[in-house]
């Protein structure tokens, strides 16, 4: 009994630690995959120095072997499999003062990227790296720094860190192109887009409640007006504002009520108006046929008709009331006893 119980203590401790674990590793997750796309674009120069031919066919031997034998892919993963190992042999011999997660972050992201374009392989970024890196020695030596930090990105994470990684490169040109421009046409472009962006995923994000997505945006629409780049001439009309999660929330509530309110009294104007347009057309069409057909010809006769007949029996009675009241009047006359008596003088 004893021991049923020790072992059912240890399996519910063992099972508890590991949730524990993976709810810590996945919020590390998050907040390392976010909060590092700002920083990006400095790894951006480095990877293009490996898609560079020159480079690329120092590991394109090495890549094809894997590619073909383990994983049957074209060509075009060669060239993936080539451009991770120069981008890992760059950062390996000179770190650049990069902390590993920034440079492992941005191959993670640019790994997901391509292997989405290319739409030839059924896997993963996981599985692709993993299979790379088990067949190849300089993976197990010098090519490890980030085993671990490459990984699967869903629609949502991928389209959340395209969309944030695109609003930095557009508020850095804006930036840019405000300290060194005087046409103003040229840095409102970039205003408008990093506008649009950020209203892409902006929705995703809800007041009173914290995420390193919605953070990161914070930062963002914060920087965009506390350091004037949207002030006096730099003042960018047709860019729509970056709203607050809180703005967005009050201005969506406003427009609810607005319809509510306008939706009751349309609806109590709408009977009303229904039934003055019922009698309306019925009058309308009455009188055209009154009008314009033989139906208001034939009934013009007929009511002329009935008062020509009214008219006639009203003379027929006058004209024998007329009569009757003067035989009355001659009857009366005679009747009248001769009653005035001669007085002599």
């Amino acid at each position: 009994m004893m021991l049923s119980i020790l072992a059912y203590l240890s399996i519910t401790y063992l099972y508890n630690n590991k949730n524990k674990i993976y709810n810590i590793n996945y919020v590390k997750k998050e907040k390392y995959f976010y909060n590092i796309v700002k920083i990006f674009s400095s790894c951006k120069t480095y990877l293009s120095i490996a898609e560079d031919p020159s480079v690329k066919k120092n590991y394109s031997d090495s890549c094809k072997s894997i590619i073909k034998t383990k994983l049957n892919l074209s060509d075009n993963y060669t060239d993936v499999c080539a451009v991770i190992k120069g981008y890992l042999t760059y950062f390996s011999i000179n770190p650049a003062g990069y902390n590993n997660n920034v440079y492992c972050g941005y191959l993670n992201y640019w790994l997901n990227e391509r292997l989405r374009k290319l739409n030839e392989y059924a896997g993963d970024a996981t599985t692709f790296y993993t299979t790379i890196s088990n067949n190849d020695n300089d993976f197990s030596t010098k090519l490890n720094m980030c085993q671990g930090k490459i990984f699967h990105l869903d629609v949502s994470e991928f389209n959340n860190t395209d969309v944030l990684y695109k609003l930095y490169e557009e508020f850095r040109e804006f930036k840019s192109k405000v300290l060194n421009t005087q046409n103003h046409n040229d840095s409102c472009i970039y205003a408008k887009e990093c506008s649009r962006l950020y209203q892409s995923i902006i929705n995703q994000c809800v007041p009173d409640k914290k995420n390193s997505l919605c953070d990161e945006l914070n930062i963002i629409r914060t920087e965009f007006y506390t350091r004037n780049w949207l002030i006096g001439n730099n003042m960018c009309m047709e860019a729509d504002p970056l709203l607050s999660p809180e703005e967005i929330h009050n201005k969506q509530l406003e427009h609810s009520i607005e319809r509510t309110t306008g939706g009751e009294e349309s609806s109590l104007l709408t009977p009303t108006m229904s039934f003055s347009m019922i009698i309306f057309g019925i009058f309308s069409v009455l009188l055209i046929l009154f009008k314009f057909t033989k139906l208001g010809s034939w009934s013009n006769k007929r009511l002329l008709k009935k008062k020509m007949k009214k008219l006639n029996l009203y003379e027929e009675y006058t004209s024998k009331l007329i009569e009757h009241n003067r035989e009355q009047s001659d009857v009366n006359f005679k009747n009248v006893p001769k009653q005035i008596s001669y007085q002599p003088i």
